[in-house]
């Protein structure tokens, strides 16, 4: 399904935010931007959706390099949540 569609099905509903990237529809926690999800669209969505709660970065898989993993992240995301 698409992802803009169903957070504005959901809207006021959606607590919290576990956010990820994929790649090819592969459930796999790739660092964000490495993937095919479309963060722009996804802010569009969750501005609509008046969200204002926590995003909470799934890169769990980067074990030999957590924080850089982290770091790498969070400079993607900054161009779309900052």
């Amino acid at each position: 399904e698409d992802l803009s569609e169903t957070i504005a099905s959901l809207g006021p509903r959606i607590w919290n935010i576990h956010i990820e990237d994929i790649k090819g529809r592969v459930h796999d926690h790739r660092i964000q931007g490495h993937g095919d999800i479309d963060f722009a669209r996804v802010r569009k969505a969750l501005d609509r959706a008046r969200y204002t709660r926590w995003i909470t970065l799934e890169i769990y898989p980067y074990k030999d390099d957590p924080g850089g993993a982290g770091r790498e992240a969070l400079a993607h995301l900054r161009r779309f949540f900052a």
